[in-house]
């Protein structure tokens, strides 16, 4: 008994605390009410009327505040919101007392006394609440050390961050906004200035003695991101910012949420609108096969459609290691649906024939391929057997076994190529388009330029540079690359597939290319480091095989929109003669097996005319 009345008393004690000192509010602004109406001259009549209605207005006010849930208000987080709530609870308390009073018993009263009552007893309630959180500000402003905070972005999530801020101030104190929005400069936003637009975020941290920067412009894209990053170097102050819409769940944005800028942010932000729902009925039921399933496509791949419910992933790849991670993974998310590792080679056909014979996959997404451009020009044979021979094999077993959909993921390095991988990834693509096939089969490529955090790729080597303080290598000061996250490009690559239909090319919007000497400017700041003083920046130069920057289709294609706002479709193809284009790619094996690069580039040139290789010896 006495632990079930210790935690009553625990939980329920500050309700009842605030459920006596409301129905005292209420009783004063009653009595108020009384004094101001009859000049503080009460006579024995209406003290007989006070004396009478007061029981029954200390029953209504706990049963009214109860359901209008007022005892559940944050004394020191009140809001507008919360003071609309108060005077709605008041007006139904009125209503509910004062009509009874008036028409059913008649009790004598001074008609104006229901007007004073409502308005002195939101006063006296609301006020008490603004008063107690106006104290608690203070004293926190006075108590706790605060960083001087300048917030980037005057819109809603900017003014839930500042309202977070002022009611539960976690360390920083707004004294600031910046926003480009010319009309709202020199106003007041919650209490806090607009000192002006982004571009003088320097000046304003001087003068204002900023010690951090807020970014809460979560739907910024690529470009007004730089611009705001650009800016926030510039200051020297220490910056952060929120999530991206695609982190944000309902519009929601919090203090906790507040973290690391991430050189994702200077990516297009945009959400990529997926129909999970469309993709699950596209995918359900259906086995899965994914080639290369231990990279960072294929394994992202392989996460995504765990989501999906299909019938079954078969994640196939080479390397033991890379199974070996995926599989462990694969085994604490998986979800209504199994999936099976199969460690083979795509260049062994009569293994991969047996995968094929006994999962007989309904889709085929082929992520295989050998990616490193530097590497593939000093071992062009190799890249010409897994790229170009690798794919036939995979297409041939697609057809033989009754594959739906084979989906080819390609590269822009594959549009007028400089380098091995990228004309061995382009022959891939005419090997796919070209390949005869009864319709039954679709046959689908999706193209796309980087992805941030594949291995191997210029930001994780960034990453690493810094880490072991420096250089930073850069090959070439005006080298631009296409990004995107690896997430948005799988959810893209799927819908293509969805979409897609036989002989089809798609091309991933991919925004607009970054700048790697950029790239690497920004991750050394964001590491709080300076760049050229704590860390170097050193440029290599060009490497064998490397542009300083790619394209997405050829003068030949031109790109067309689809029923998705961030996928385009090629029209125009590689399309060939399939018994022409074996007789090419059996010399091209023939010219592999005597290792003679001549031969190699030759036939290179003969089968890609826009193939301007970097080398040619």
């Amino acid at each position: 008994m006495g632990l079930f009345l210790n935690r009553f008393k625990k939980r329920y004690s500050r309700y009842l605390i605030k459920i006596l000192n409301d129905s005292i509010l209420v009783l004063v602004a009653y009595l108020l009410a009384f004094f101001l109406r009859l000049d503080f001259r009460i006579t024995e009549e209406y003290a007989d009327t006070i004396t009478s209605t007061i029981p029954y207005l200390l029953i209504l006010v706990l049963i009214v505040y109860i359901i209008a849930k007022i005892y559940r208000l944050q004394y020191r987080g009140v809001t507008i919101g919360d003071v609309f709530r108060i005077a709605f609870a008041q007006f139904v308390l009125s209503l509910l007392f004062f009509v009874p009073v008036f028409l059913i018993f008649k009790i004598p009263m001074p008609r104006s006394i229901p007007v004073l009552f409502f308005f002195l007893s939101c006063i006296l309630i609301a006020g008490q609440r603004i008063i107690y959180r106006f104290i608690f500000e203070l004293e926190w402003d006075t108590k706790k050390k605060q960083q001087r905070t300048l917030i980037i972005g005057a819109g809603v999530a900017g003014q839930m961050i500042i309202r977070q801020m002022k009611r539960e101030p976690l360390g920083f104190k707004p004294v600031g906004i910046v926003d480009d929005y010319e009309k709202i400069k020199n106003l007041y936003i919650i209490g806090i200035p607009v000192l002006g637009a982004i571009d003088g975020i320097p000046r304003f941290v001087k003068k204002m003695k900023i010690e951090e920067i807020i970014i809460a412009t979560p739907s910024a894209n690529a470009k007004q991101m730089q611009r705001i990053i650009k800016f926030c170097e510039m200051s020297g102050a220490k910056f952060r910012t929120l999530p991206g819409p695609k982190e944000i769940i309902n519009g929601l944005v919090g203090v906790n949420q507040i973290r690391e800028v991430q050189i994702e942010d200077l990516l297009n932000r945009e959400v990529v609108h997926f129909d999970v729902q469309s993709m699950k009925e596209f995918i359900k039921d259906n086995v899965v096969l994914i080639t290369g399933a231990g990279g960072s496509i294929g394994s992202e791949l392989c996460r995504q459609l765990v989501q999906l419910n299909p019938k079954k992933i078969i994640c196939l790849d080479r390397s033991e290691n890379s199974l070996f991670s995926l599989n462990d993974e694969l085994n604490r998310i998986i979800n209504n649906c199994s999936f099976e590792i199969a460690i083979a080679d795509i260049l062994d056909f009569e293994k991969c024939s047996k995968i094929f014979q006994t999962e007989r996959p309904d889709f085929v997404f082929h992520a295989a391929a050998y990616k490193h451009v530097p590497l593939m020009e000093d071992h062009p044979e190799e890249a010409i057997h897994n790229n170009i021979f690798g794919t036939l094999n995979v297409v041939k077993l697609s057809k033989k076994y009754g594959v739906q959909k084979f989906v080819l993921i390609s590269t822009d390095k594959a549009v007028k190529p400089s380098s091995i991988m990228g004309a061995s990834k382009r022959i891939a693509e005419e090997l796919v388009h070209s390949y005869p096939t009864d319709n039954k089969l679709k046959l689908i490529i999706v193209r796309f330029g980087n992805v941030i955090g594949s291995e191997g790729s210029v930001v994780p080597l960034f990453k690493e540079q810094i880490k072991r303080n420096g250089p930073v290598t850069v090959t070439h000061k005006d080298m631009n690359r296409f990004f995107m996250t690896i997430s948005e490009a799988v959810k893209l690559i799927l819908e293509s597939a969805r979409i897609g239909d036989a002989r089809e090319t798609f091309i991933l919007d991919m925004g607009e290319p970054l700048n790697l000497k950029d790239i690497a400017r920004h991750m050394i700041t964001l590491s709080g480091l300076e760049p050229e003083i704590d860390i170097a920046i050193e440029y290599t130069g060009i490497r064998p095989g490397e542009k300083l920057y790619e394209e997405l289709w050829t003068d030949k294609e031109k790109p067309l929109k689809t029923s998705h706002e961030k996928i385009l479709k090629i029209d125009g193809s590689y399309l060939q003669n399939w018994d022409e284009l074996l007789n090419d790619l059996d010399e091209l094996r023939r010219n592999c097996q005597k290792m003679s690069r001549t031969e190699i580039y030759d036939k290179f040139q003969e089968l890609i005319p826009d193939y301007t290789p970097y080398i040619k010896s």
